[in-house]
């Protein structure tokens, strides 16, 4: 039997999701569920064919596209020639793929980017990213809804109507990625091609319960045909069922292109590294400051330390200090509060004091399933009154304690 990957954390598995065609993924298969490194990984040992892989793909995308219409070219016989020739050595050789019908261009495939005015066009080369894409062994088997042009935040353009959401077929996908997110959220592809200008990858992977990462401006390339978009604030990556496929498709297409204006410093070592991590614990570091602001003095408190006690380093140092100063407002402070989380009852956080009240200006450690925080009041004269504990989970639920 083929392993069953958890996928969404235990909230709900894909194989639940009920559609309202009356099928679930649990009808296609074990292959549904699988990551693309999993199903990588059968291609390598033989235990599957690339071509069983693409047929399964296109069967999902046959039952499941009339109710989500999340993809809207389809390159099926590009897909089955490929899947029967002779594929390149890469991560994820054999795995089926679906590029965004915006920036995805692909030689000899209409891409309209969601819009009446593009129809017709049909690029003659790649971009740079697709053919890295290629490099990695994937299959591309159609492109997704977008809305026109990109440019907002839900996926239902005039040319090729609403993609809907496979968990409720009533609610939004989030945009402009949403035709991706619906596909790799239903089963049909395990990580489909994305991009994020103002939200576009990460809207989409939250509407759809799926992982999304924009990386760093640069960190992939946009040529042949630009150097940047937006300034610098549109950036190349994917949507992804798991941690560990975002972090190695990365791996396989980060990088400058000739002729960027630009690029993102190398990496210390491979994305995929980084995966499973031990996070180090929080603790006390020695307070660094006082800094002055205007009139005004602020200290930041020391933070994380290794399990080996040693110190933050100067760049986390620095990340503290901007920490401070985007929190820094007029009528501000910015002091040190006790956070208080199941693995560390000692932990510290920066809070920023306005109008008498304490706010928690960032997330919970990530290595926590729960978060108690303590919110006090500040009072004239300083005194502050200790006030509720309140709950935090991973889900985002909320209650006093």
């Amino acid at each position: 039997m083929l392993k069953i990957l958890s996928i969404l954390d235990g909230r709900k598995s894909i194989a639940s999701i009920a559609f309202a065609s009356g099928m679930t993924m649990s009808d296609f298969g074990e292959l549904a569920h699988l990551d693309a490194t999993a199903q990588a990984e059968l291609v390598r040992k033989k235990e599957v064919q690339p071509i069983e892989l693409v047929d399964a793909a296109i069967e999902r995308i046959e039952a499941l596209n009339p109710k989500l219409n999340a993809v809207v070219t389809k390159m099926v016989d590009q897909a089955r020639e490929t899947a029967l020739g002779e594929l390149p050595e890469g991560p994820f050789t054999g795995v089926p793929f679906l590029l965004k019908d915006i920036l995805g261009m692909c030689q000899g495939v209409p891409m309209t980017m969601g819009s009446a005015l593009l129809q017709g066009f049909v690029p003659d080369h790649d971009s740079e990213l697709v053919a890295r894409l290629r490099r990695a062994g994937l299959i591309f088997i159609g492109k997704t809804n977008v809305p026109e042009f990109g440019i907002l935040p839900t996926t239902e353009s005039q040319l090729f109507g609403p993609c809907r959401n496979p968990w409720d077929t009533a609610r939004s996908t989030g945009g402009s990625s949403g035709g991706a997110a619906a596909a790799v959220a239903s089963g049909m592809v395990p990580m489909a091609h994305a991009n994020d200008g103002g939200g576009s990858i990460r809207i989409p992977a939250s509407c759809c319960g799926l992982f999304g990462l924009k990386p760093t401006r640069a960190r992939n390339p946009l040529g042949p045909d630009f150097g940047e978009g937006w300034g610098g604030l549109v950036a190349e990556h994917a949507v992804t069922r798991s941690v560990r496929d975002s972090a190695a498709l990365l791996d396989a297409t980060a990088g400058p292109d000739i002729g960027d204006p630009y690029w993102a410093p190398p990496m210390a070592r491979p994305f995929s590294k980084e995966v499973g991590v031990e996070l180090a614990y929080l603790g006390r570091a020695p307070d660094i400051g006082p800094y002055e602001y205007g009139d005004k003095n602020y200290w930041i408190p020391g933070r994380q330390l290794d399990k080996a006690s040693r110190p933050i380093p100067p760049h986390g140092a620095t990340g503290v200090k901007l920490d401070a100063d985007l929190m820094w407002l007029p009528g501000r402070e910015v002091r040190e509060n006790r956070v208080f989380t199941g693995t560390d009852p000692n932990a510290l956080e920066l809070r920023s004091v306005q109008d008498n009240n304490i706010f928690v200006m960032r997330e919970p450690p990530i290595a926590c399933a729960t978060v108690y925080w303590r919110v006090d009041t500040v009072i004239a004269g300083g005194q502050v009154l200790p006030g509720d504990i309140w709950h935090f989970t991973t889900d985002n639920k909320t209650s006093k304690r």
